[in-house]
């Protein structure tokens, strides 16, 4: 069984938003950066596997605001709208130990089937939907102007 559990101490933007959702839960620490998905700021959709990550492990409250907002979210902020499951002031990687731990002691099997099961069909709806998903994201990632914004995008945040 593979527990996977993120911490941050910087940005989890984007890409790094989406692969953050990816794992079982998510410890950021309270100084830390920001989180969210500013692709519809930079004018680029998500791709289809990006899209069920994100439907699958952000509440359905909170889906739209995170998607169609295009914020970044302070760790307290990111907290409230279900991006990440904790935020610890100090020790963020002995909290995520301790998570990974919680959920390792879990029963191998029963643990890989139900999460199998709870995954299930945001995976086929990512299937369903991977072509068309993918060449509008490819045809917006490389325009100009989604090079333009992403460039400046990048620059605010320091990197």
């Amino acid at each position: 069984m593979l527990v996977t559990v993120p911490t941050f101490s910087g940005h989890a933007v984007a890409g790094g938003g989406i692969l953050a959702l990816a794992c079982d839960a998510r410890v950021m620490g309270a100084s830390a950066g920001r989180f969210g998905f500013n692709e519809i700021r930079l004018g680029v959709p998500f791709p289809a596997s990006a899209l069920e990550i994100v439907r699958y492990s952000v509440p359905a409250r909170s889906v739209e605001e995170v998607l169609y907002g295009g914020e970044l979210f302070d760790p307290r902020a990111a907290l409230e709208r279900g991006l990440v499951t904790e935020v610890v002031d100090g020790d963020v990687l002995g909290a995520a130990r301790r998570t990974c731990a919680r959920l390792a002691a879990e029963p191998t099997g029963a643990f890989e089937t139900i999460k199998a099961a709870l995954k299930a069909p945001a995976v086929e709806r990512a299937r369903a939907s991977l072509a068309p998903l993918r060449r509008a994201f490819v045809d917006a990632w490389y325009a100009p102007e989604a090079r333009r914004r992403i460039g400046e995008a990048r620059a605010r945040l320091g990197g």
